[in-house]
This record gives structure tokens, C-alpha cells and sequence, in this order.
């Protein structure tokens, strides 16, 4: 594992993130590959790109796209979770982040104080539905007297 992501990022500084040639033909390619809405996409798109000669592309740190030199396994993970005594908040949308339910489940159990709504929607929820996700921020942050 170490010795692959070590070769991904010596690649990084070769890669050229896709170009295109209107922020139109970047918002339909967003959208066949991305599930969302266009007024979503379109916030993404303004913000995401940047000009560069003739096309545009995003502006995006590639490190990113490399998997981490290392991660914490399953057991330290939810015991650095039983340890957060702040309440919590977490919207899970109907097709967000591809977590099994079991792991979601597993790792939820580990909060002292998780309030947990399900709505529809992607992973780009937030951006989809900001009123509703917002809703349920101030609802919870008014229960919380924060």
C-alpha cells in the first residue's frame, strides 16, 4: 500500500486535471457524473473552476485524490469517537457516501449525544437542499442552546 501511494504522488506533478473548453461543457460533465441538481452543480462549477489559457479547469489540490500513507483501523477509529462529548448532528441522505448500513450503524453507536436525520438526497445535499439542511441545523443548534 505505502509503496503505491508513494508512486501515486511522485505522478501527481505529471497530471493535468481535464480541461474544458466553456463552463458549460464542465457543468454537463459534472452533472453525467456527479447525482445533483444543476443549481448545485452550477454552484460548483463557479466556485471549482479557474482559467487556464484557452479552457478551464478545476482548481483542485490533486493530493487529494491520493489515498492517505496511512489510516486509522476500525478499533481506533471508534475509540477516538467514544471520546467526542459535544452533541452531534449528522444528516445522512438517502444515497449519500456509500457506507453499509452496518458500519454506519457501528460507528454512530459510538457518539454520547448523535442526532441523526435521514432526508433525501446525495451527497451533495447541502448544496442541493440548503433549506432543509439548514432547518435542521437550527434546530438542533436551538435544542442545544448553543
Amino acid at each position: 500500500h505505502v509503496r503505491k501511494v508513494i508512486e501515486d504522488y511522485q505522478q501527481l506533478s505529471r497530471k493535468k486535471t481535464p480541461a474544458y473548453k466553456s463552463i458549460a461543457n464542465a457543468l454537463e460533465a459534472r452533472l453525467r457524473v456527479t447525482p445533483m441538481v444543476e443549481r448545485g452543480a452550477k454552484a460548483l462549477v463557479r466556485r471549482g473552476l479557474k482559467k487556464d489559457g484557452s479552457v478551464y479547469r478545476w482548481r483542485t489540490d490533486q493530493r487529494l485524490t491520493v489515498p492517505p500513507m496511512s489510516m486509522l483501523s476500525e478499533e481506533q477509529l471508534e475509540c477516538f469517537l467514544k471520546q467526542i462529548t459535544a452533541a452531534a448532528c449528522l444528516i445522512r441522505p438517502d444515497s449519500g457516501w456509500p457506507f453499509g448500513e452496518a458500519l454506519f450503524v457501528s460507528r454512530s453507536a459510538c457518539f454520547q449525544q448523535l442526532q441523526v436525520h435521514r432526508m433525501p438526497g446525495s451527497h451533495h445535499v447541502h448544496i442541493d437542499d440548503p433549506e432543509a439542511v439548514s432547518m435542521v441545523f437550527k434546530r438542533f443548534l436551538s435544542e442545544k442552546d448553543v
